[in-house]
């Protein structure tokens, strides 16, 4: 492939991948429209049994857990774009400062108060 080429199919794919926010991109001012809190969790995984040959010789693998930790998340929309939506990971302490309809970033800084409800 001819470097024009590439740059012409790289440029595209870029502006694609930040235009989908893989992940979202938040917005650097907006305002807090959901709040969603998971708690940790185990998944299992399980075991696996594979044959082969004539007669079949078996072997089996054992599950594993994949322990998952407690997530707090906020969406962001944009104050000047609506259609733009984030989603960020906080801690629980932001988590507890940015209610509802509160102000991003400002509600998660240390100094202030949030406006806004948790419903």
């Amino acid at each position: 492939m001819y470097p024009i080429a590439a740059t012409a199919l790289t440029v595209p794919l870029a502006v694609a991948l930040v235009g989908c926010g893989g992940p979202h991109p938040v917005p650097e001012h907006g305002t807090v429209t959901d709040a969603r809190y998971t708690a940790a969790w185990v998944q299992w995984m399980p075991g696996t049994t594979t044959c082969s040959g004539q007669p079949p010789v078996c072997t089996t693998s054992g599950g594993y857990p994949i322990f998952w930790p407690e997530e707090w998340r906020l969406e962001i929309t944009d104050m000047n774009n609506p259609d733009w939506v984030g989603t960020v990971e906080v801690d629980r302490e932001v988590f507890d400062k940015c209610l509802l309809h509160a102000v991003w970033p400002q509600c998660g800084q240390t100094t202030g108060t949030s406006e806004g409800a948790r419903t």
